[in-house]
């Protein structure tokens, strides 16, 4: 065999040069295959933890007075302009402003959600947000659910809890006040994104999280309690409407598991927002 002689001093990259040579005119010497380049991927992100979830709850209503701070007090100095008097605009437009508000903030978080955990979205299991496809009887059970169910029991309850006292929402002067046409903007808003952000909050990312510290019972009281509370500004913190926004909570949360989807969660929401707006239009006005 034929061997070459390497000169005492050589760099590296002229030892392997020679080497390579020493290869190629000795039969004997296989040199080895080159490996197939392995790519990592990197590992996909893990489903929210209790305190992400809880501090991408409350960044929606963070968000919601955030953009009010200069939203309302532009309102103001509008409302208090002689044409905006003259016409009667001012409920037009705190309304507007009100929906303004709650779509940015809505979408805001929706694309952050997004954004955080794309793994997850889609996933359906405990460790998902539930964007997944649901079945027909699926979205007709949530339709059925916040169509009849909660605002029969829900109604019921409340108003045994009140003896008599009168219920008030915000939502209602804001409603009423306005004009017909302006109406429609808080109509579409409370049955379309309202929903779809605050399933995605409570029944996607807080439940999720939950679910993998704790059983489903306690994660399903847990976040129902979160909704409860969180709402409860909205009936100007009256007390005994908190076990209907309980009961509410719990049937939201029990179409997502049974059915691993988020979708049923916002039909059912989005029913209950309608027959909400439906009863505060057709409720005569006092005077």
């Amino acid at each position: 065999p034929h061997y070459t002689q390497l000169p005492r001093r050589m760099t590296p990259a002229a030892c392997i040069g020679a080497c390579r040579e020493t290869a190629f005119r000795n039969p004997l010497i296989v040199p080895e295959p080159a490996l197939p380049a392995i790519h990592l991927s990197e590992p996909a992100p893990s489903a929210p933890g209790p305190i992400q979830a809880l501090v991408c709850v409350l960044a929606y209503f963070g968000l919601q007075l955030t953009l009010g701070l200069p939203l309302y007090p532009l309102l103001g100095w509008l409302r208090r302009h002689p044409a905006v008097t003259a016409h009667g605009w001012g409920p037009d437009l705190l309304l507007w402003a009100t929906c303004l508000d709650l779509g940015m903030a809505g979408l805001i978080m929706l694309g952050a959600t997004r954004k955080l955990w794309p793994q997850a979205w889609a996933r359906g299991g405990s460790d998902g947000l539930g964007f997944a496809a649901a079945t027909p009887r699926q979205w007709l059970a949530g339709a059925l659910v916040g169509l009849l169910v909660i605002p029969l029991l829900g109604s019921w309850l409340t108003e045994w809890l009140a003896h008599g006292q009168t219920i008030t929402e915000q939502i209602d002067a804001l409603i009423t006040d306005a004009g017909r046409w302006a109406r429609i903007p808080i109509v579409l808003l409370t049955v379309t994104l309202v929903p779809v952000v605050e399933e995605t909050l409570f029944r996607g990312v807080l439940l999720s999280a939950l679910r993998q510290r704790f059983s489903r019972a306690v994660a399903v009281c847990l976040t129902s309690a979160a909704f409860a509370l969180a709402h409860l500004g909205s009936f100007d913190y009256q007390w005994y409407a908190l076990p209907a926004l309980a009961l509410f909570a719990w049937a939201l949360a029990e179409l997502r598991i049974r059915s691993g989807s988020i979708w049923p969660g916002v039909a059912a929401h989005a029913c209950n927002n309608a027959v909400a707006i439906i009863a505060i239009l057709t409720t005569p006005r006092p005077g």
